[in-house]
């Protein structure tokens, strides 16, 4: 050794030494510190330099093997560096940089830090509170600043190959017990009121590359089993909440999960939840499933959720299956409460601003839907869902609209595509096998399309247009439109107010226009055989209720202001 500086109420190894300083270089010691208090063994081995400051107490207790091959130690003003046992503490560590109020390691050590390059802890931090075994093999850096925690408990195998650590600003990085946590993790960043892990963590990141957290973030608060299997990037910014509770075998084969600003990603339990994973992207005030998740992205290749949304609040067991896409945008919420099998074979949702889609239960939800577009502040089944989607390709939703206010149960078989933009009403209640082989549904501001309960609603349609405030079918709709080639509704218009029944078979054409009111009231088997309609510009066409109202009509032309039936029609156009 070549220099030991002590100063005012310090003391230097309180009982035995054996071997102490081993070729060690300085150590400098100053105000009321306590350099191992107790044994020490073969305690400083080859270090080159010690700086201790200020109230700051170096080991109490037993210290054997302490520093083998140390380079440099800087503790400053009210530390505490390994207070308890340390058994081959720092093997081959380059740097610890320890700066004032800081704890290093309360309790007992072994072989605490085998092969860290540097370790920069600063301001009130502490640094493994409790038991360390084998706790940094192979790390290359941690870095820590201002009121840190970096493991309070005990940690077993803690960071197994990581190369970089960066931990700044009232932070806390796993709190309790933590085995075999980060195993050939690249790179560890967390900024500022962090939690990363809060509780235990076994298996925590296997062979994940990158972790980015920063600002008031919580990255698993709980407990944490083979968090992250095979990830290759996380990153997580300003006031997250990165799986609060419980998660099991949560990411497995993940490549991308990118989270900013205000999110919370699963808040509860998390069962094999990422399941090959590819993408998930989550901005701005988003929760992403809040509750437990079970199986839930299975296949899953894209996720994109911006500003304010929810995605999944509450339970979702085997959410989406073979899921392609999913893009949520501003202030919509994704299934809000239980999801059972919810989109199997989907290819792509599209969701833009104060959207929901599905708020409540869904089961087997979405069957081999290929495409889902939504637009600002449209409802798309609000309650619950029931096989809800089977065959469907395309769905089109803009603007203030609400797909299915209710339950649906079978509701869009085959269909085809739905458009609907601006302020519409698609099914306001229950669907029960509501479109049975459409086509196509066309339906452009402030429309109606069946406000109620619909039972076997369209059963071989091909094509719905409908424009411009129209209602179609307020009420209850049974069998309601069985065979019919299109429909064409216009501006102001009302087609059938009430409950329908068997309402339009074979039907072939229907053209309404301006400001009319086809049929208001009840229908039953109203057009049987009818192959054409015209009606335009305020026109009533029966008000009340009519039964088997038009039989085998071959076509009706209506025109300006006219009233054709006021009242009930029984067996009305027969061979007209």
């Amino acid at each position: 050794m070549q220099h030991i500086g002590v100063r005012d109420r310090n003391t230097l190894v309180s009982g035995n030494a054996t071997y102490w300083c081993q070729g060690s270089q300085h150590i400098g010691v100053r105000d009321r510190n306590t350099l191992v208090s107790g044994t020490a063994t073969h305690w400083c081995q080859g270090p080159q330099h010690i700086g201790v400051r200020d109230r700051n107490t170096l080991v109490s207790g037993t210290a054997t093997h302490w520093c083998q091959g140390v380079q440099h130690i800087g503790v400053r003003d009210r530390n505490t560096l390994m207070s308890g046992t340390a058994t081959h503490w720092c093997q081959g560590m380059q740097h610890i940089g320890v700066r004032e109020c800081n704890t290093l390691v309360s309790g007992i050590a072994t072989y605490w830090c085998q092969g860290p390059q540097h370790i920069g802890v600063r301001d009130r931090n502490t640094l493994m509170s409790g038991t360390a075994t084998h706790w940094c093999q192979g790390m290359q850096h941690i870095g820590v600043r201002d009121r840190n925690t970096l493991v309070s408990g005990i940690a077993t195998y803690w960071c197994q190959g990581p190369q970089h650590i960066g931990v700044r600003d009232r932070n806390t990085l796993m709190s309790g017990t933590a085995t075999h946590w980060c195993q050939g993790m690249q790179h560890i960043g967390v900024r500022d009121r962090n939690t990363l892990v809060s509780g235990s963590a076994t298996h925590w990141c296997q062979g994940s590359q990158h972790i980015g957290v920063r600002d008031s973030n919580t990255l698993v608060s709980g407990t944490a089993t083979h968090w992250c299997q095979g990830p290759q990037h996380i990153g997580v910014r300003d006031r997250n909440t990165l799986m609060s509770g419980t998660a099991t075998y949560w990411c497995q084969g993940p490549q991308h999960i990118g989270v900013r600003d205000r999110n919370t990603l699963v808040s509860g339990s998390a069962t094999h939840w990422c399941q090959g994973l590819q993408h998930i992207g989550v901005r701005d005030c988003n929760t992403l499933v809040s509750g437990s998740a079970t199986h839930w992205c299975q296949g899953l290749q894209h996720i994109g959720v911006r500003d304010c949304n929810t995605l999944v609040s509450g339970n979702a067991t085997h959410w989406c299956q073979g899921l392609q896409h999913i893009g949520v945008r501003d202030c919509n919420t994704l299934e809000s409460g239980t999801a059972t099998h919810l989109c199997q074979g989907l290819q792509h949702i599209g969701v833009r601003k104060c959207n929901t889609l599905e708020s409540g239960t869904a089961t087997h939800w979405c069957q081999e839907m290929q495409h889902i577009e939504f637009r600002e502040c449209n409802i798309l089944v609000s309650g619950t869902a029931t096989h809800w989607c089977q065959g469907l390709q395309h769905i089109g939703v803009r603007d203030c609209n609400t797909l299915v206010s209710g339950n649906a149960t079978h509701w869009c078989q085959g269909m085809q595509h739905i458009g609907v933009r601006d302020c519409n009403t698609l099914v306001s209640g229950n669907a029960t096998h509501w479109c049975q082989g459409l086509q196509h549904i066309g339906v452009r501001k402030c429309n109606t399309l069946e406000s109620g309960t619909a039972t076997h609603w369209c059963q071989g349609l091909q094509h719905i247009g409908v424009r411009d405030r129209n209602t179609l079918v307020s009420g209850s709709a049974t069998h309601w439109c069985q065979g019919p080639q299109h429909i064409g509704v216009r501006v102001c218009n009302t087609l059938v107010s009430g409950t329908a029944t068997h309402w339009s078979r074979g039907l072939q054409h229907i053209g309404v226009r301006k400001c009319n009111t086809l049929e208001s009231g009840t229908a039953t088997y109203l057009c049987q055989g009818v192959q054409h309609m015209g009606v335009r510009d305020c026109n009533t066409w029966v008000s009340g209720t009519a039964t088997h109202g038009c039989q085998e009509m071959q076509h009706i032309d209506v025109r300006d202001c006219n009233t054709l039936v006021s009242g009930n029609a029984t067996h009305w156009s027969r061979g007209l």
